[in-house]
């Protein structure tokens, strides 16, 4: 999966001392982005590496969680929309749109 986003380092400011960026773990793939375009494009090149290895993004399992923004333009893979969700879990963590993690039990 680094092939999808190698030389795109960026990350987001999430406490003061700490960002978040990319995770690629196993099957687990979360992406951040500051811009609805820098998501789409990292969307789209992710799927389009992944077809290259014969794999394909699971539509049904994609998920938006957007933070401190407006837009609601949707990020689609292969002209399907992702859904948009308040929170998810991820690694055993509860990540909320509030910009909070609870940890996993």
């Amino acid at each position: 999966m680094r092939i999808s986003t190698e030389g795109n380092q960026q990350e987001i400011k999430w406490a003061l001392t700490s960002q978040l960026g990319d995770s690629e773990i196993a099957y687990h793939i979360a992406k951040i982005s500051h811009s609805y375009q820098r998501m789409q494009e990292k969307t789209t090149t992710l799927n389009t590496t992944l077809r290259g290895l014969g794999l394909k993004i699971n539509k049904s399992k994609t998920k938006i969680l957007r933070l401190k923004t407006n837009s609601n333009r949707p990020v689609t893979v292969e002209d399907e929309e992702s859904e948009d969700v308040d929170s998810f879990t991820y690694l055993e963590n509860t990540i909320k749109r509030q910009g909070g993690i609870e940890d996993g039990v």
